[in-house]
This record gives structure tokens, sequence and C-alpha cells, in this order.
């Protein structure tokens, strides 16, 4: 038996568990990882930022999240909200391969006889 990866411990346990897991990790990579590569990519190909530079961006971002700015938000919660979106467009075809069970039960289309 192979040992369990980061993934499917990431999708144990119940739905709550699951989904509080993801937002964790994903609202987490809104708050650290994406300013930091927003930085990177702004420094790459606008030139330097107006103020000292990363610890003065990311001053900014917290502070903006204080302030309750939408786009400081948005960037917060943007990683979650994509996730949702592809489960949301792709949940029909995970329903029709198998790996979601139907609505109406196994074996019944829905369809009365």
């Amino acid at each position: 038996m192979r040992a369990p990866t980061w993934f499917s411990r990431l999708n144990a346990g119940s739905r709550r568990e699951r989904e509080w897991r993801w937002f964790r990790l994903l609202a987490g990579f809104g708050l650290l990882g994406l300013p930091l590569c927003v930085f990177i990519a702004g420094r790459l190909t606008l030139g330097a930022y107006e103020g000292s530079g990363l610890f003065s961006f990311l001053g900014t971002f917290y502070l903006d999240l204080l302030k309750l700015k939408f786009t400081a938000w948005g960037l917060l919660l943007g990683p979650w909200l994509l996730f949702q979106a592809v489960r949301f467009t792709s949940r029909p075809a995970r329903r029709l391969s198998g790996r979601l069970p139907s609505r109406h039960g196994p074996g019944n289309s829905g369809r009365s006889r």
C-alpha cells in the first residue's frame, strides 16, 4: 500500500473539513505567494515599484486589506475563487466520467417509467 500523498491528505475528512483546508491553503497562497509573484512580475515588466521595494509593496498590500480595499481582497481571495470556478464548471464532466455520484442515485437516471 502506498503512503498517502499530500493531496490525498488534503482531500481526507468531511466535506466541511476539506473545504476549510482548501480555503486555508489557497488564501495562504493569496496572502503570501501571490503578492510576491505580482511584485516580481511588475518589477520585471514595469520597472521599480514607487515605494522602496518588496517590503513597502507588501506593507501597502496588507494595509489595503485592513482598509477593506476591493483590489487587495481580490488578490487574497483570487486563487480560491478561481479554484471554485474551475470546480463548478468541471462538475458536469466529472459527473459524466463517474467521479461524482449521480444526483438521482446509482442506477437511476431520474426519469420515471
